[in-house]
């Protein structure tokens, strides 16, 4: 077989397919952007961040048009290892067996789609410009953000409602705060999620707990739907339901109208109330069991997400046309004398026309034929305008039921004093790193000022990161939650309203500010003395002594902190307490000041930052956050004295190695020179016997030389001791 053929034959048969599957479909309008940040206030330092996120755009929950359009619209498996690269989800509640929430979706519905991973990846890449410093610079200079550049999982801490659309949008933000190629593979790389205890991110959670505390809620919830002024509003917003349902039913988008409905006993705020039937009579005719079934109501949830969802896709003029062709085809059947029609073949969001099609699986068994008597119901044409009245009428409420105070406090108080919590604790670790660089500015001057700053910045990771007794309090909080969660926080706290109901990707930002400009910030007069009067010999004992009483701070010190809440870059104001003792009495925005909420009937301004001591007031937590500060400190003494524990304990095994490494050093120096005085010793001794071989050899030539001469003088016939040719007699020879 040939190899290069096979791949040809294969990448044709791939992009045939791929062109297949896409000519078909309504190309999704591109992900909307994440809101813009609240404009920066020059008098607030950013000191902590805690988000709550909305998920990701997802699939409806109520089965909607066709399984095969929304599987199409979700993002391939690749595309999830890779977001979900370096993170791990922790549960902590893992013997606990709970039936899941009817809200977690099956994989196709209610699923996290590809347009919700590109919205959370830019809100991350959006909190990576704001919040991520620069590369290279250190924690304790002018220029340094909230975050360091190198990625450091105690910096963090996530948690996430045990859905996979909330899991999956964390890690895609995470994605974009820190991309996953640039953090540690190593262990120091991984971030836990965690999905503990999910229950309380919810007001409505499931399953319901038989505890005196949700039956409560329960009741008051009751009560307020059948106050007079709830009932009004639902029979004023009947018609619109009347005109979204049978638009729904006759396009064919859902697939019976019985999947928006719910029993009569459902207690959930998005369900309605039973419309009067003298309302549904003066509505085409109809007789109440057959608009809404009798011990139904209109589920304005399920209505509401359905709408949302296909409106978020570019698809509500392609459902208004499919509504308007069935009601068409139900007119002419009504003066042919039929009673019933067939319904129009769905399946246009694959085509992106209102033609005949094949019929597609939408999850609903009801195939019956669609009354004709719909034909006389007006006009089915769904517009912006009637999507945008019904999630304002959701958005109301939702806020109608848990404005009252005692519902928002059962409902979503557990959750806020978490909150709370956390943010006094990180106040107390603010203030105390405060005071030290301080102390220690007022002991060495602005360099050991610098200097201590940085050893706090970096220090708190390190004890960490080496110890585990004290875990810094993180700088960023994250809450991958729903927008039921931040209406919830937005009751609980007593915001006020935002403008718009908070969309997928919005963020409710409770942000831990410092007043810079106040004056009254300075360090305990105990502390100043100490310091100076030890002088510069004992200033390192003197600086141990005031640190070690630096707890949570004076209270000018605290009041210089607040708290801030932004929803979608809309700054939230507080109400004040006129409004808070009658949550029904109506607020609306001051047009000079966005985001700013006054009180209608009082005038008086709400307050956009928040004292964090007024929290605990109101939520009253003071003595349980006063413990949770002094239980920290006796932990970050212990992190800290642990952590001095491991630098002897590595500075002794330093110097042990330094021993070893010198010990072989000198036995590799020793054997060295033995073998450098061998090596001399045999020289030395070649150089002796070669000597002696020359001299040998220098006699053996002498010897030879005096033969060769006796030799020659004898050829001659002279002798020896001839001089001259005159024998010694005097006589002269031949």
């Amino acid at each position: 077989r040939d190899p290069t053929l096979s791949s040809l034959l294969l990448g044709f048969v791939l992009a045939s397919a791929t062109a297949a599957s896409a000519s078909g479909v309504v190309p999704d309008p591109p992900a909307p952007p994440p809101e813009p940040i609240a404009a920066p206030d020059a008098s607030l330092q950013l000191v902590s961040l805690t988000l709550v996120v909305r998920h990701g755009d997802r699939s409806p929950l109520t089965p909607t048009l066709s399984r095969e359009y929304w599987w199409r619209k979700l993002p391939p498996r690749v595309e999830l290892y890779r977001v979900a690269t370096g993170t791990r989800t922790r549960r902590t509640d893992r013997g606990i067996k709970e039936k899941p929430h009817s809200a977690t979706g099956d994989g196709t519905f209610g699923t996290l789609t590809q347009m919700g991973v590109s919205q959370m990846e830019a809100l991350g890449a959006q909190l990576r410009e704001e919040l991520v410093s620069a590369e290279g610079v250190r924690p304790e200079a002018a220029d340094a953000k909230l975050l360091t550049a190198q990625f450091a999982p105690p910096q963090l801490k996530l948690h996430s409602t045990d859905f996979p659309r909330t899991i999956q949008s964390m890690q895609a933000l995470l994605a974009g705060l820190y991309l996953p190629e640039e953090r540690p593979a190593s262990r120091e790389g991984f971030v836990h999620i965690d999905v503990s205890d999910g229950a309380r991110m919810l007001p409505d959670p499931e399953p319901e707990s038989p505890g005196a505390s949700l039956l409560r809620q329960r009741e008051l919830e009751s009560a307020v739907r059948q106050s007079e002024a709830f009932r009004l509003k639902e029979q004023a917003m009947a018609p619109l339901a009347k005109k979204l349902v049978e638009a729904l039913v006759l396009s064919g988008a859902v697939g019976s109208k019985s999947s928006l409905f719910a029993p009569d006993h459902a207690s959930a705020p998005a369900v309605a109330s039973p419309v009067p039937e003298s309302l549904l009579d003066s509505h085409g005719g109809h007789e109440a069991g057959e608009w809404v079934p009798k011990g139904q109501r209109v589920h304005w949830g399920r209505l509401i997400e359905v709408l949302g969802c296909i409106r978020a896709h570019g698809l509500l003029p392609l459902l208004s046309d499919a509504a308007e062709t069935q009601q068409k085809q139900l007119a002419l059947a009504q003066k042919a004398g039929l009673e019933k029609a067939a319904k129009v073949q769905i399946g246009w969001e694959l085509r992106g026309s209102v033609g005949q099609g094949a019929e597609a699986d939408t999850g609903a068994a009801d195939t019956e034929t669609v009354d004709s008597g719909a034909a006389d119901s007006g006009s089915v044409r769904v517009t912006e305008a009637d999507v945008e009245a019904a999630i304002t009428h959701g958005a109301w409420r939702w806020f109608r039921v848990l404005r009252e105070p005692e519902i928002a406090m059962l409902a979503m108080g557990p959750l806020a004093k978490e909150m709370v919590l956390a943010l006094y604790r990180q106040r107390a670790e603010a203030i105390r790193a405060a005071r030290r660089a301080r102390i220690a500015g007022e002991l060495l001057g602005a360099v050991g000022e610098r200097a201590e700053r940085a050893a706090e910045a970096e220090g708190c990771l390190r004890r960490t990161i080496r110890t585990g007794l004290f875990p810094c309090q993180p700088k960023l909080t994250i809450y991958s939650a729903h927008d039921s969660t931040l209406v919830g926080l937005l009751s609980v706290f007593c915001l006020g309203a935002p403008d718009h109901w908070p969309t997928y990707g919005t963020a409710l930002r409770l942000e831990l500010v410092r007043n810079i400009t106040n004056s009254s910030i300075s360090s305990t007069a105990a502390s100043s003395t100490a310091a100076h009067s030890a002088g510069k010999e004992g200033a390192s004992d003197a600086l141990s002594g005031a640190l070690a009483g630096a707890l949570s701070g004076s209270a000018e010190e605290a009041q210089s902190y607040g708290v801030r809440f932004v929803l979608g870059g809309q700054v939230l104001a507080v109400l004040p307490d006129s409004v808070r003792q009658n949550p029904y009495a109506e607020v609306e925005h001051d047009q000079a000041h966005p985001g700013m909420t006054v009180d209608k009937v009082h005038g008086e301004g709400a307050s956009a930052v928040v004292s964090l001591d007024a929290l605990l007031d109101r939520f009253q937590m003071r003595a349980e956050a006063e413990g949770e500060a002094a239980y920290d400190l006796q932990q970050e003494a212990k992190a800290r004295a642990g952590l001095q524990d491991i630098y002897a304990d590595e500075e002794e095994e330093k110097k042990k190695q330094k021993a070893i490494w010198e010990a072989e050093e000198a036995s590799k120096a020793e054997e060295g020179r033995a073998e450098m005085l061998s090596e001399f010793g045999r020289e030395v001794a070649g150089a002796d016997a070669a000597g002696k071989l020359q001299q040998q050899a220098m006699l053996q030539q002498a010897l030879q030389d005096d033969e060769d001469e006796k030799v020659e003088m004898e050829r001659h016939s002279i002798h020896p001791t001839d001089s001259g040719g005159l024998s010694r007699g005097g006589g002269r020879t031949c």
